[in-house]
């Protein structure tokens, strides 16, 4: 269930990637140039006349890159993080096995001396 809200996330991240490709291409029309953070549209490409078919003009077009940036970013986050809880339980899950390993071995062998750890 965990992979599945992993694929999930992990497709809700291209989809938003795609999107945000789409507003830099789209912007790139509008303005003349690639979209860069933290630049300004160029002021001759702000008015009515540089939207491109989307009626968006340059300016609108950053705005909606920052945001959709922010909103890739996030996603990521939060993959990320899923992806780091899943290795911490695989590793408690396996440090538990361990553990019953290292208590019942000994039980069943006769050999007490015998201990297997993961460090």
């Amino acid at each position: 269930m965990k992979k599945t809200k992993i694929f999930l996330l992990q497709t809700e991240v291209d989809s938003a990637v795609k999107q945000l490709l789409s507003l830099k291409s789209d912007y790139k029309k509008a303005a003349g140039e690639d979209w860069k953070p933290g630049q300004a549209p160029p002021a001759s490409s702000t008015g009515p006349a540089a939207a491109p078919s989307g009626g968006a003009s340059a300016l609108d077009l950053h705005n909606q890159i920052v945001e959709q940036g922010n909103t890739v970013r996030d996603l990521k986050t939060k993959k990320a993080g899923k992806v780091e809880y899943m290795h911490i339980i695989q590793y408690s899950i396996i440090t538990l096995l361990a553990s019953i390993i290292d208590y019942l071995l000994p039980l069943h062998t006769g050999h007490h001396h015998f201990q297997l750890s993961l460090q």
